[in-house]
């Protein structure tokens, strides 16, 4: 018996495939995790095995954070593809990366993985409904859309890159695309198999006939703009087969609580009784002021030197909050107040932007410490800026300076105070420290 006896025909071969590729994007991409609570999807895949991906994750600060992707290719190809890309998005989103800095990370991997001929169509979004603000990066999927009750679509944001893993990392562009939400906005995300797909006589489902469904459906929420959706897609198929997947994710952006918890490492249990004296520090100039985020080197490094990562979130809240006021209303000196309302808010967007990039001089340094203590620790978090400050020497005492310097740069260090130990302002009204504290007996 030759070995052409024992394999298996063409036909064989391609089913088994098939359920390979569908096992393996069940088993580790997926990992049975429902979609985000804010999140509706509709998947009709063209096949057995749907080459769409559809990844959700929440940021340690709670932000929502929403990869959809066409592979091109079907089958064990997109599987491939997914691995790296599913384990990417959501290895990054926890340890507090921005989407742009994720994009940059999956083109990377993608384009060093796979055969050239192999991309990724995607969109990238983030939510951060405290700031109310989306950060999008989308390349080559179709427009997303911004739809908003009783308005239809207020807002599209095309494509402005091309797919992930085509262009080499030093050309790749990562700059990302920021608008206002409101509470009561949908977000529509969609494949191309949406727009592409035909009536049996060849009609295509079409972008005016979505925008009619959207001016009809978004007074009834986003439930029922889903369902018309779905029932729409089956009126124009009429049973005819898909000739590509199609996924459509209908995002609230609104807060949710999500499904899954936010992401917290797991502990080593031994460390609970064993934190660490240890103290580091990173400063930044004004050209990595313009270019880089230390946060999640920072929540990397507490979580290897045995910090209090269980407290990630309240971490990262802390540390993004401080990093923000130094930056923003320190070393560049912007008017929080601006942030009022969304057009004020676009206007300080682009003030900081313009602001970051003519800045010349300047610095934000932070210094962690932690302290250890009999069944916990307490973590300092010392932040200090270049900017001018404010007089303190006509300040009462510490505390009302500390008030004063709350109430100029607005609610956001009001939070930091509540989930802190303490929070005191000193040097010339340039250094905040804050101490998180914790004791694992009480857990």
């Amino acid at each position: 018996m030759g070995a052409s006896d024992v394999l298996p025909r063409a036909p064989d071969r391609d089913a088994r495939e098939q359920e390979v590729a569908e096992r393996v994007l069940r088993s580790v991409v997926h990992r049975g995790l429902a979609p985000d609570a804010g999140v509706r999807t509709l998947v009709v895949p063209a096949g057995r095995f749907n080459g769409d991906l559809l990844l959700t994750a929440r940021h340690p600060g709670g932000r929502l954070h929403l990869l959809l992707g066409d592979f091109v290719g079907h089958g064990l190809q997109a599987a491939i593809g997914a691995l790296p890309a599913a384990d990417t998005f959501r290895t990054m989103t926890a340890k507090g990366f921005a989407i742009g800095e994720i994009a940059t990370e999956l083109n990377a991997k993608l384009r060093e993985l796979l055969p050239p001929s192999f991309f990724l169509a995607a969109a990238l979004l983030e939510l951060d409904f405290e700031r109310r603000r989306l950060t999008l990066w989308n390349g080559g999927l179709p427009d997303v859309l911004r739809v908003r009750t009783g308005a239809g679509v207020v807002e599209r944001f095309p494509s402005r890159h091309l797919p992930l893993a085509i262009e080499p990392p030093a050309r790749f562009d990562a700059s990302t695309q920021v608008a206002p939400i409101h509470p009561d906005d949908l977000l529509l995300v969609h494949s191309d198999g949406l727009l592409d797909l035909r009536a049996p006589d060849g009609m295509p489902f079409g972008e005016e006939r979505l925008a009619q469904l959207v001016r009809a459906g978004t007074s009834a929420g986003d439930g029922e703009l889903l369902d018309a959706i779905a029932a729409a897609v089956e009126l124009h198929r009429k049973d005819r087969a898909l000739d590509d997947d199609l996924t459509l994710a209908v995002v609230a952006c609104r807060p949710v609580e999500p499904v899954e918890p936010l992401p917290t490492p797991r502990s080593d249990p031994a460390a609970r009784s064993t934190a660490l004296p240890w103290s580091t520090s990173l400063r930044l100039e004004a050209e990595a002021l313009a270019t880089l985020d230390p946060l999640p080197l920072l929540l990397q490094q507490v979580a290897e030197l045995r910090g209090p990562i269980h407290e990630r979130t309240t971490l990262f809240l802390v540390l993004q909050e401080l990093w923000s006021n130094a930056v923003d209303h320190g070393v560049l000196r912007l008017d929080s107040h601006q942030k009022r309302d969304a057009p004020g808010f676009d206007a300080y967007l682009e003030r900081r932007a313009t602001a970051l990039r003519e800045l010349r001089d300047g610095f934000v340094e932070i210094r962690l410490r932690q302290e250890p203590r009999e069944n916990g620790g307490r973590l300092r978090i010392r932040v200090e800026d270049s900017g001018p400050g404010f007089d303190l020497a006509h300040a009462r005492a510490k505390e009302s300076a500390t008030e004063e310097r709350l109430r100029l740069c607005g609610r956001g260090l009001e939070l930091v105070r509540s989930v802190c130990e303490s929070l005191v302002v000193s040097g010339r009204g340039n250094v905040i420290e804050a101490v998180i504290s914790w004791d694992w007996s009480g857990r």
